[in-house]
């Protein structure tokens, strides 16, 4: 059993890796379920180890910057700037859908 706090379910794996779900939401509804499992060593700070993330979450990046936070919060500070991109893509993608819904009349020609 894992620990749930606002959509991020985290859950033991090994030693040292955590595995981290990740629900996405908007408007109360919820969307997809993400996966990662990460790793906390000496030499890095945070690593992932596999993962089922959209191709354009900028994992490098989101890596090279929690690289630079305190070990203590490196992991957390990564996976929350993963779960922004997340639920900024849940969002933009509802939000076109329901202006395609609410201005279907001016769509069709």
């Amino acid at each position: 059993m894992g620990v749930i706090f606002a959509g991020v379910t985290v859950t033991s794996v090994k030693q040292n890796s955590v595995g981290i779900e990740l629900c996405t939401s908007y408007l109360g509804i919820s969307y997809e379920r993400y996966a990662i499992e990460l790793s906390q060593t000496d030499a890095a700070p945070v690593s992932v180890i596999r993962h089922d993330l959209p191709y354009f979450v900028p994992l490098q990046q989101i890596l090279a910057d929690s690289a630079t936070d305190a070990k203590e919060t490196a992991c957390q500070d990564f996976v929350w700037a993963v779960y922004r991109y997340l639920h900024a893509f849940v969002a933009r993608r509802q939000e076109t859908v329901l202006a395609k819904v609410s201005f279907i009349c001016l769509l069709v020609t």
